[in-house]
């Protein structure tokens, strides 16, 4: 299982019967945009094989690196709060804005698979994504362009934008999508975050 989402801390796939869970510590673990990391967290009966591959290749993390996760580690549920507190009022913002045609996260209610994240999972994040109404690259082009808070990528302190890559994922459904912006939101100001979103909408227009 890929746990980055779920950073061990809003999702634990061993309790549930997962045997490797791997998480991308570069994201919300270290969470200040300043280390690259990973982790796999396996079931005793998975590791030796792991851990035999491990010492075979040499790999090994610096001092420096360890350092800067497990400060991260300290403040990872406090950030967290924040990421989906401020995600959450950006997405029902989003589900308002006559320019988008739908929103994806899965702690709204009519979100598919909505039932078993509230199953599974002690909360939510700051990633989200939109659809479209309108189909034209030219206008995704210009929102983007038009942010001034917003960067790329996500797991940290900061809001971060991107163009979905749907190709390759599986259902017709997918295909036939508008173009989707996934957004990370981050620790500033919901306000000043929703007031870019708006920047970026009266761009294409």
């Amino acid at each position: 299982m890929d746990n980055t989402w779920g950073s061990g801390y809003l999702y634990r796939p061993l309790s549930l019967g997962a045997d490797i869970s791997i998480v991308a510590l570069t994201k919300y673990v270290s969470g200040h945009s300043d280390v690259v990391m990973g982790s796999v967290c396996t079931r005793q009966d998975a590791w030796q094989p792991l851990a035999t591959m491990s010492d075979a290749f040499g790999s090994a993390v610096s001092p420096d690196d360890a350092y800067l996760v497990l400060r991260g580690a300290r403040t990872l549920a406090s950030r967290l709060e924040v990421h989906e507190r401020q995600a959450l009022e950006v997405a029902h913002w989003l589900q308002a804005h006559p320019q988008v045609k739908r929103v994806f996260h899965p702690a709204l209610p009519e979100h598919p698979g909505h039932d078993v994240w509230q199953r599974d999972f002690k909360g939510s994040n700051g990633l989200l994504s939109f659809e479209l109404h309108d189909a034209a690259a030219s206008h995704v082009e210009r929102f983007i362009d038009a942010l001034q808070l917003f960067g790329a990528s996500w797991g940290g302190y900061e809001s971060l934008i991107t163009v979905a890559e749907l190709k390759g994922r599986d259902g017709a459904q997918d295909r036939a999508l508008n173009p989707v912006l996934r957004l990370h939101i981050g620790l500033e100001d919901v306000e000043a975050l929703i007031e870019d979103l708006e920047r970026g909408f009266a761009a294409t227009t």
